[in-house]
C-alpha cells in the first residue's frame, strides 16, 4: 500500500511537471513571435513572396483561428468548431499591425486559459478533433508540434525581411563556442531550457523600448500624426519630433514594460521622440491602474511627473499622466500643488491641475474640480477650455445639481467651448437655455 501511495504521488508529480513544461514551451514560442514582430514594420508583416505563399499576417491569422477553435471549451467540445472557417484564415486581409497583434494575443490567451485550468486528472481524458479521439495529452502534443512549425515560418520570414538588421533570437552566428563555454562553467543542474529566455522576454530599458518603436515606424502613420497634432510653426506642438508609431502599439508595448525601472522611464521622458515620451506616460498610467501597485512606486511616478513636467509638453502626455495616476496619488494627501499649477504660466501645468481631479470625481469627491474650474474660467487657451469643460461634464454625471449651480453663476461669462463641453450630455432644451445665457451676455 505504501508503494502504491509513493507511485501515485510520483505520477502526479510527473503529470504536473508535464503541464508546467508544455506551458513554458508555448510561452517560449509565443515569445519568439513577439520578438519577431517587434523588429518588423507594418508593410513587412503583409509581404508575400508570391501569390501562393503566406505572409506573416496570414500565418498569424491561421494560428489565431486554430487556437480559438482548439482551446475554447477544450474538454467539452470538438476542437474543430462549427463556427471556424479555416479557408478564410489564409486571406491577407488583416487591417493593421495593431489588429494582427490583437489576434495573436487573443489566440494565445485562449490557449493559456485552457492549459492553466487543466489538472493531472485531465490528461487521460478523451477529447475529439474532427471526431478523432485524442487523450488530452495527445491533443496538447499535437498543438505543441503544430504551433512551433508556424512560428518557425514567422521567424524565417522576419529574418529574411530584416536582413542585416535582424537581431538573433537564439545563439548568434559565430558565438556558439562562447555560449557553450559559459554553459559548461556551471555544475550539472535541473532547469527547463526556456527559463533563461522567458525571464528576459524584453529588456526593460529606454534604449530597447525606443528601438522597438523605431522598428514599428511607418511614414503613413507619421502623416496621420502630423495632421492630428498641431505641429506647424506657432502651434503648441511645434518642434516636437514624431516618428510615426500607432498609439495602440505604444500602449500594448507599455503594458509589457510596466515593471520598467523609474530611471529608465525618465530616460524615455528625456527622449526628443514624442512616441518615447508617450510610452513613458503610458507605462506609468497602466502600472498605476494595477490595484496591487506598491505605494512607493506610485510615489516615484508622481515625483517624476512633477519634477520633469518640462518633458510633458503636449495634451496627450498630460492626459495619460493625469486621468488616473496623479489623482490616485493625491487622493488621500494635500492637494495644494494642483492649485499652484492652476496659476502656472505653462499651459500643460494648468491642464494637469484640472485633469488630475478626474480620479477624485470617480470617487465622488467633486469640490476640487469646481474650485479649479473656477480658477481657469478666464484662461486664454482652447485646450484648457476643453479640459475644464470635460471635467465639469464628468462631475455633472455624479452630481448634476452641483454642476447646474456652477453654471447658474458662470455660464453667461465662461468661454463658449468650455460651456459646450460642460453641457454636452444635457438634453437639447437645457443646452439651448445655457447657450442663450451666453448669447444674451454677449
Amino acid at each position: 500500500m505504501e508503494l502504491s501511495f509513493v507511485l501515485m504521488n510520483k505520477q502526479i508529480t510527473m503529470t504536473n511537471d508535464y503541464l508546467e513544461s508544455v506551458k513554458k514551451q508555448f510561452e517560449y514560442y509565443k515569445m519568439l513571435g513577439d520578438k519577431t514582430f517587434a523588429q518588423l514594420n507594418e508593410e513587412q508583416l503583409f509581404w508575400q513572396f508570391n501569390e501562393e505563399s503566406n505572409s506573416i499576417a496570414m500565418v498569424v491569422k491561421h494560428l489565431w483561428g486554430n487556437m480559438l477553435s482548439r482551446w475554447t471549451n477544450f474538454l467539452t467540445t470538438d476542437g474543430e468548431k462549427e463556427w471556424r472557417n479555416r479557408d478564410e484564415e489564409f486571406k491577407n486581409d488583416i487591417g493593421s499591425k495593431e489588429e494582427l497583434l490583437e489576434k495573436w494575443d487573443s489566440g494565445w490567451q485562449c490557449l493559456f486559459n485552457a492549459i492553466t485550468s487543466l489538472t493531472s486528472e485531465d490528461l487521460a481524458k478523451e477529447i475529439y478533433i474532427r471526431n478523432q479521439g485524442h487523450t488530452v495529452a495527445e491533443a496538447i502534443n499535437r498543438q505543441l508540434a503544430h504551433y512551433p512549425y508556424h512560428v518557425g515560418q514567422i521567424v524565417f520570414l522576419g529574418k529574411m525581411l530584416c536582413n542585416q538588421n535582424w537581431k538573433s533570437l537564439s545563439i548568434p552566428k559565430g558565438d556558439s563556442k562562447t555560449f557553450n563555454d559559459e554553459k559548461f562553467t556551471h555544475p550539472k543542474h535541473k532547469q527547463h531550457f526556456t527559463d533563461e529566455f522567458l525571464k528576459n522576454k524584453m529588456e526593460l530599458t529606454a534604449k530597447s523600448f525606443i528601438e522597438i518603436l523605431k522598428a514599428n515606424q511607418s511614414n503613413e502613420e507619421l502623416r496621420k500624426i502630423l495632421r492630428y497634432f498641431k505641429s506647424e510653426e506657432g502651434d503648441y506642438g511645434f518642434g516636437d519630433e514624431f516618428i510615426g508609431v500607432k498609439m495602440g502599439f505604444i500602449f500594448e508595448l507599455a503594458k509589457q514594460c510596466n515593471q520598467m525601472p523609474i530611471e529608465e522611464i525618465e530616460l524615455l521622458l528625456e527622449s526628443p521622440i514624442h512616441e518615447a515620451r508617450t510610452g513613458a506616460m503610458s507605462i506609468m498610467d497602466k502600472a498605476a491602474r494595477d490595484k496591487k501597485i506598491n505605494p512607493v512606486r506610485l510615489a516615484e511616478f508622481f515625483e517624476l511627473y512633477m519634477r520633469r513636467h518640462d518633458r510633458i509638453n503636449n495634451w496627450d502626455l498630460v492626459d495619460l499622466g493625469c486621468l488616473y495616476m496623479t489623482g490616485l496619488y493625491l487622493f488621500d494627501k494635500d492637494r495644494t500643488i494642483l492649485y499652484k499649477l492652476a496659476t502656472s504660466k505653462n499651459i500643460w501645468e494648468r491642464r494637469t491641475a484640472i485633469l488630475s481631479t478626474c480620479y477624485f470625481i470617480r470617487k465622488n469627491d467633486l469640490n476640487d474640480t469646481f474650485q479649479i474650474a473656477e480658477m481657469l474660467l478666464n484662461d486664454q487657451e482652447d485646450l484648457i477650455h476643453k479640459a475644464t469643460g470635460w471635467m465639469l461634464r464628468f462631475a455633472g454625471d455624479k452630481n448634476k445639481d452641483q454642476l447646474t449651480t456652477f453654471l447658474a453663476k458662470y455660464a453667461a461669462t465662461m468661454p463658449r467651448v468650455l460651456l459646450r463641453n460642460a453641457i454636452e450630455k444635457f438634453d437639447k432644451p437645457e443646452r439651448d437655455y445655457y447657450l442663450a445665457l451666453k448669447k444674451n451676455k454677449i
